[in-house]
């Protein structure tokens, strides 16, 4: 449950965040590219006055700007798709990772010692400490011990008697 709200509330954030950023840039090239600023409402119905006056799409100018603004939500929708996928964890941690790399690279590269890897069949901490331990007697053996004890006992119970 707790995980899910923890999704929940990464989700959100990048959501909030992709957003505001790309409502800004695609908003700041519209106005720069072809002076329209589509958050605006005038811009809007000046755009429905053009049309409904028999307005028409004569130059690839005019077929780039309508395709931009059909492809504006797509964009945006693959590219949070994208930034929902990304392990941000790894993200923080990448210069650390970067910087032990070149710590290895710098001073590990000419060292003189010898690094041995997969040399032979690895021994489990389990199976080593089974080895060191005494092995448990079999049952006859338990036996044999206490008939032993048995028959000493009685002798000298016997020897105590006579």
């Amino acid at each position: 449950m707790l995980k899910k709200l923890f999704r929940m509330i990464k989700y959100l954030l990048i959501t909030v965040g992709w957003t505001w950023v790309y409502t800004l840039a695609a908003d700041f090239l519209m106005i720069k590219l072809w002076n329209f600023n589509f958050l605006s409402p005038q811009d809007w119905q000046t755009m429905d006055i053009f049309w409904r006056g028999g307005g028409i799409i004569k130059s690839g100018k005019d077929y780039l700007f309508l395709g931009c603004l059909l492809i504006i939500v797509p964009i945006w929708f693959v590219i949070l798709k994208r930034l929902w996928r990304v392990n941000y964890l790894n993200l923080l941690l990448s210069p650390f990772v970067w910087y032990n790399g070149y710590v290895i690279r710098k001073y590990g590269s000419d060292s003189k010692r010898i690094i041995l890897k997969n040399i032979g069949k690895k021994i489990s901490v389990k199976d080593e400490l089974a080895a060191q331990m005494p092995k448990p007697k079999a049952k006859e053996e338990l036996n044999l011990e206490a008939n032993q004890i048995r028959n000493l006992l009685q002798e000298k119970l016997e020897n105590n008697k006579k």
